[in-house]
């Protein structure tokens, strides 16, 4: 009897641990076409079998491979090793029994939209044939077509029915294969509708759609002296309430960093998740939110700091820097896909 009890608690012990695994299962995102060109190309397969193990925590991976022709010049799966590094990518996540997503159709505005929709039967082929050369298992694509409407002159035609144009062309190419957008929405169905997107018209050919919700890029500014965000904590509530309801998956991004005060206007200059200024700086407020934290800091000496885009900021005393944490214990929900892999490691 005793024996059989024993037998007992250590099943339930067993299931409440495959739960929580399962609660904390989530999507990463790799998007950083500089590290992803360094590690591709590069001969040394180390490397890759490296990074693949690195995220097997992730349940599903999204790959970013480019823009429009994706094996062509100017990207970074053009060259031999790295169409090889992606066979052995792909390899090594399903050995890992992960789902693999593969990335491409890239725009932001209008216009860029338009030069992707005036080639996409071309760029869909040419992808296609290559991935089918290639010959390796990825369950499906992902698309990028942002805010398509945006920068359209006062009365032009939308851009609705030619993003619904890519998708059915996209859909009967890859007719085997999930497929999935990234999409900028809020919880307001005629907003989105004049961003471009009718949500039920798309999902007619999408499997889902991954809503993005980025802090830092939804906005900031300077108020008081503080750095303030766009997105509070109840308008983060609300959007995922409506992101939930609809069953929508979504994209969070982790971004935090540091932004240089300037005439009283804000710069976002570093991305990194620690701030290690303490002995250069003072701090003068700090804020505890929900879902992230910000801080203030003046500079008691002289700092160096390099830039995201490369470049040297010489920062002198008495200079205001402005920090954003981000609190991903509370933002990040089950089934949430991370943006993105390199930023996590600053």
């Amino acid at each position: 009897m005793k024996i059989k009890i024993i037998i007992l608690f250590l099943i339930l012990i067993n299931f409440v641990f495959m739960q929580a695994e399962v609660a904390e299962a989530k999507g990463i995102i790799i998007a950083d076409d500089q590290k992803i060109l360094e590690i591709f190309r590069d001969s040394d397969q180390n490397q890759i079998i490296e990074l693949a193990q690195d995220i097997r925590e992730y349940d599903k991976v999204i790959l970013h491979l480019g823009s429009q022709k994706v094996f062509s010049r100017g990207h970074p799966f053009f060259y031999r090793t790295s169409k090889e590094n992606l066979s052995i990518f792909a390899r090594q996540l399903k050995k890992q029994d992960q789902k693999f997503y593969l990335w491409f159709l890239d725009s932001f505005g209008s216009e860029m939209f338009l030069n992707i929709y005036n080639d996409h039967q071309q760029i869909i082929d040419s992808n296609y044939q290559y991935l089918k050369k290639l010959d390796f298992d990825y369950e499906g694509l992902v698309i990028d077509l942002e805010w398509i409407n945006l920068g359209l002159k006062a009365g032009s035609d939308t851009n609705q029915a030619r993003y619904l144009e890519v998708l059915e062309y996209l859909k009967n190419k890859f007719e085997t294969k999930e497929l999935y957008a990234f999409m900028s929405i809020v919880n307001d169905q005629q907003e989105n509708i004049s961003r471009g997107y009718p949500e039920k018209e798309i999902l007619k050919y999408l499997d889902n759609l991954i809503v993005m919700l980025y802090l830092k890029d939804s906005g900031f500014y300077l108020a008081e002296g503080e750095l303030k965000m766009t997105l509070r904590d109840n308008r983060i509530d609300s959007l995922r309430e409506y992101y939930q309801a609809n069953n929508y998956q979504t994209a969070v991004s982790l971004e935090g960093g540091i932004f240089l005060e300037r005439d009283e206007i804000l710069y976002f200059i570093k991305t990194t998740n620690n701030f290690s200024y303490h002995e250069q700086s003072q701090l003068f407020y700090s804020n505890e939110n929900k879902y992230y934290k910000t801080s203030g800091f003046i500079l008691k000496k002289e700092l160096i700091l390099k830039r995201n885009d490369g470049q040297i900021n010489r920062l002198k005393k008495g200079d205001r820097l402005h920090f954003l944490e981000i609190n991903r214990d509370n933002l990040l929900i089950e089934n949430d896909y991370i943006w993105e892999y390199f930023q996590m490691q600053k």
